[in-house]
């Protein structure tokens, strides 16, 4: 059975490429995530869902890129399994839902302005 694990030490390493030579409190504040929960999480602690959701947005990355798939027949039990695999599709039905969200905003948005214009 393959399975689906987070790669925490890429998601570190991809949040403090991003920050570059930016300071915690400049990255943090741009990112809307707090300074301790940055510096955790370049330290190889894993963020609760919503965090690096919001990361994952304000890196620039898809959250997906740090789900690889590993074969681990016997070595996870079901339960975790079964928690992976909710996690992997909280995450892709959350991404769903914010691109629906957004697509539905901007529409408005454009069409808003296209009534402006026709005035």
């Amino acid at each position: 059975m393959r399975e689906t694990r987070f790669d925490i030490v890429r998601f570190a390493q991809s949040v403090k490429k991003a920050r570059g030579d930016r300071g915690l409190r400049s990255f943090a504040g741009g990112s809307g995530v707090s300074t301790a929960t940055i510096s955790r999480i370049e330290t190889g602690k894993s963020p609760d869902i919503e965090t690096f959701l919001k990361l994952c947005d304000y890196i620039g990355e898809s959250p997906g890129s740090f789900l690889g798939e590993n074969s681990y027949p016997d070595t996870i039990p079901a339960r975790e399994r079964g928690m992976l695999q909710h996690i992997s599709d909280s995450i892709a039905k959350r991404q769903y839902w914010n691109a629906l969200s957004w697509a539905h905003l901007l529409t408005g948005e454009l069409l808003r302005k296209q009534q402006e214009i026709d005035r």
